[in-house]
């Protein structure tokens, strides 16, 4: 049986996944790892639900059990699902207008959530355990080079050695190691960008920085957006001004699906057949267009090279 799928998701529109209101100069934040600050969203079963049931209501019980938990028919899920974590945050640059920045701790995660006891051992992209693996043993040999002041870009993204991302310089590395590293990676994660455009920006243009400076980065530079409310009357209701938190449009990221001990062969095939390359609400502000995000399995056959 196979052991785990992963899934990207690329955010067509402004992503909000709550944490609840917080007192504060944001009223309604995004969810955040409390130790690192990384973007995350916990409620990805119940956004894959929702659709389903829409999309493939003869499996919605098989795939994720029971609707009310605890009644005497009620059913345990076949699908584990992890939390989706931050893959690529797009930041403004100067002279790309904007890329996607990721760090070494977000790439080791992701590396370390492809392998695989029982996908192929074969060394082509995508096909899982060995070949990633290695990749991200390589990777670890070379990044510690890489400082708060400084960043590796896969693409041609710096000027004047220097590397922009909003007002911030850093000192371009040069490696070509590192490229070829990196560039087979990114061009699998390519395939969860919607069109053929994107696609071929995230096989350029893309920034790894440090650790620290990832966590500033993903802390500071999500977009805050006022809403307001109004009254009946069409004007502004006092006191209904608050502030909400976004991941930008672009963003990417990613998470593992697993069968349970309950699961038959080929649950993973039927919750791929329902949700990969769809396009699907997750998260809140759905009513003034939010939360729209591609969902896209990591290499699948028709991606291969």
């Amino acid at each position: 049986m196979q052991d785990k799928a992963v899934y990207l998701l690329y955010a067509e529109t402004q992503l909000h996944a709550g944490s609840g209101p917080e007192i504060g100069s944001i009223d309604l934040p995004i969810q955040r790892e409390r130790k690192t600050r990384f973007p995350v969203i916990q409620g990805i079963k119940g956004a894959l639900r929702s659709y389903c049931r829409i999309s493939h209501s003869d499996q919605v019980e098989e795939i994720f059990g029971s609707e009310i938990e605890g009644s005497a028919n009620s059913k345990p899920g076949n699908v584990a699902f992890s939390e989706a974590k931050i893959l690529l945050f797009p930041v403004r640059n100067p002279d790309k207008l904007f890329v996607w920045v990721t760090c070494p701790l977000v790439m080791s995660r992701f590396l370390d959530a492809l392998d695989s006891k029982n996908t192929s051992s074969s060394d082509t992209p995508d096909s899982g355990s060995c070949y990633y693996k290695e990749k991200l043993n390589r990777l670890n040999k070379l990044l510690p080079q890489l400082s708060d002041e400084k960043a590796f870009c896969l693409g041609n993204v710096s000027r004047n050695e220097k590397v922009w991302l909003e007002e911030i310089a850093l000192d371009s590395l040069k490696n070509q190691n590192e490229k070829e590293i990196m560039a087979d990676i990114f061009k699998s994660i390519s395939k969860c960008a919607p069109i053929e455009y994107l696609q071929n920006k995230l096989t350029e243009d893309v920034v790894i920085v440090s650790d620290n400076l990832f966590s500033q980065i993903v802390a500071t530079m999500t977009e805050v957006v006022p809403r307001i409310r109004l009254s009946e009357s069409g004007t502004t209701e006092e006191r209904a001004l608050w502030y909400e938190e976004y991941l930008p449009q672009d963003t990417a990221m990613y998470f593992v699906a697993r069968p349970t001990v309950y699961a038959n062969e080929g649950i993973l095939g039927k919750l791929n057949d329902a949700i990969d390359g769809q396009l699907i609400n997750i998260g809140g502000k759905e009513t003034v267009g939010k939360g729209m995000v591609w969902v896209t399995l990591f290499g699948r056959e028709g991606d291969k090279q």
